[in-house]
C-alpha cells in the first residue's frame, strides 16, 4: 500500500523494533487503517537484520521512515530517544512494535488532547495474553483482561508504587512533542532500578505537565508471544496479529468497539477461563503521599533506595527480560549522542525513490 506523505503530520509514531517482523507488519497495517491519516512513523531498528527493511520496502508507504542503528541497546530506551529527537509532528506516540491501535484511536485521542489542553493523554486497552488453537489449525485470540486506567489510577502519586506495569505500555499514550523533549531521553534500563518506561513517566509527572485520561478504548496490547513454546520469545510467530488485522479491515471502528469486549467474554467462557477482576493498587497511604512529595520536590525516589538497600542490582528486570526474549546479555550501552550526531547515516530506504517525499 502506498500513501502520500502529509505536508504536516499531526503525530509522529516512534516504533522501536528488533526481529518480530511479522508483528511489526501488523502494527504498521493498523496505522494505515487509521481514520486520521496525518501521521508519520519513525521505525527505529535496534540493529535489525535485512528482513525488517525488506518488509518496510514492501509496504511502500511514504509516511514511514526507517533508521537501523548499528549498535544494540537491547530494549526500547535508545530507539525511543533516537526517534523522539527526529520527530517532526507536534504530538508523539511511543508505539510498541507488536501492539495494535484501533482504527479511530488517533482521531479520538487527538480530539481529546486538543480539547483538554493536556500535555499527555493516557488511554485504556485490551490485553491479549494467550490464544486458543483449534484442531483445524485456526487461532482464536483470547483477551485476558482490559488494561484500565480508572479513577483509582488517576492520582499520579501512585507512580511511586513498586508495581511498574501500571500505566504500561506507552503505545496508548499521546504526548506533545515539545513536552516529551523537556522530559528528556529515555534512560537505559541497565542504569535504573525501575523500568525505563516508569522512570520516563515519573519524570514527566515531576515536570508538572497536565495529564488527561480518556475512557475510549485505544487498542490491543499483544503479549501472546510470551506463552509460545519457542525457546526465545522474539523467535515466536504470532498469527493472531494477522487475524486481528483482518477483523480491523472488515468492521467499522464502532463495530470493533462493541465486538471486542463481547469477544473477550465469549472466548473466556468457551475456554473455561473466568475473567478475573484486575488487581487494584493499594490505597494512597500517608507513607506513599510522603514519598510522592519527596520525589516531586527533590527527585528522591524512596522505593529505589529500598531496592538498593536490599541488594537489587540496577537493570535486573531488564536483564532477565532480555535473556527470555533473545538469549542475549548486553554489557555496553551505545552512545546515543554519537548516534544522533549523524542520524541520516542509519536511514534506510523504506519506499521506492520515486515515492519519497521531496
Amino acid at each position: 500500500m502506498s500513501a502520500v506523505l502529509p505536508q504536516a503530520a499531526r503525530v509522529s509514531f516512534v516504533i522501536a523494533t528488533y526481529k518480530r517482523v511479522d508483528a511489526l507488519r501488523s502494527t504498521l497495517r493498523a496505522l494505515q487503517l487509521q481514520t486520521c491519516a496525518d501521521w508519520e512513523a519513525l521505525v527505529v531498528g535496534d540493529c535489525c537484520a535485512p528482513d525488517t527493511g525488506a518488509m518496510l520496502a514492501e509496504l511502500a508507504d511514504a509516511r514511514l521512515r526507517y533508521y537501523n542503528l548499528s549498535e544494540r541497546f537491547g530494549e526500547q530506551s535508545g530507539p525511543n530517544s533516537f526517534g523522539l529527537a527526529l520527530a517532526r509532528a507536534p504530538v508523539v506516540c511511543f508505539l510498541n512494535h507488536d501492539d495494535l491501535l484501533l482504527p479511530d484511536h488517533l482521531e479520538l485521542g487527538l480530539q481529546r488532547l486538543e480539547q483538554s489542553g493536556a500535555d499527555l493523554l493516557l488511554a485504556p486497552a485490551l490485553k491479549l495474553a494467550t490464544c486458543h488453537e483449534a484442531p483445524d489449525g485456526s487461532i482464536r485470540p483470547v483477551f485476558m483482561k482490559r488494561l484500565t486506567i480508572g479513577p483509582e489510577l488517576r492520582d499520579l502519586r501512585l507512580l511511586l508504587r513498586p508495581e511498574d506495569l501500571y500505566y504500561d505500555p506507552s503505545s496508548f499514550w499521546l504526548v506533545r512533542t515539545a513536552y516529551a523533549r523537556r522530559v528528556g531521553p529515555w534512560i537505559h534500563s541497565s542504569r535504573l532500578w525501575r523500568t525505563s518506561l516508569r522512570d520516563w513517566l515519573l519524570r514527566a509527572w515531576r515536570l508538572g505537565g497536565r495529564f488527561v485520561f480518556t475512557p475510549d478504548l485505544a487498542g490491543i496490547r499483544v503479549v501472546s508471544h510470551n506463552h509460545r513454546s519457542s525457546r526465545h520469545r522474539y523467535n515466536a510467530l504470532t498469527p493472531e496479529h494477522q487475524r486481528l488485522i483482518r477483523l480491523f479491515e472488515s468492521l467499522s471502528p464502532e463495530q470493533l468497539r462493541q465486538r471486542l469486549p463481547r469477544k473477550l467474554r465469549q472466548a473466556a467462557a468457551q475456554l473455561g477461563r473466568p475473567i478475573g477482576r484486575r488487581e487494584r493498587p493499594a490505597a494512597l497511604t500517608p507513607g506513599l503521599r510522603l514519598q510522592a512529595l519527596l520525589y516531586r520536590l527533590l527527585g528522591f525516589d524512596w522505593q529505589v533506595l529500598r531496592w538498593r538497600r536490599q541488594g537489587v542490582e540496577p537493570g535486573a528486570y531488564h536483564s532477565r527480560l532480555l535473556r527470555q526474549r533473545t538469549g542475549e546479555t548486553l554489557a555496553l550501552v551505545p552512545d546515543l549522542a554519537r548516534l544522533l550526531a549523524e542520524p541520516e547515516r542509519y536511514r534506510e530506504a523504506s519506499v521506492p525513490s520515486s515515492q519519497q517525499a521531496r
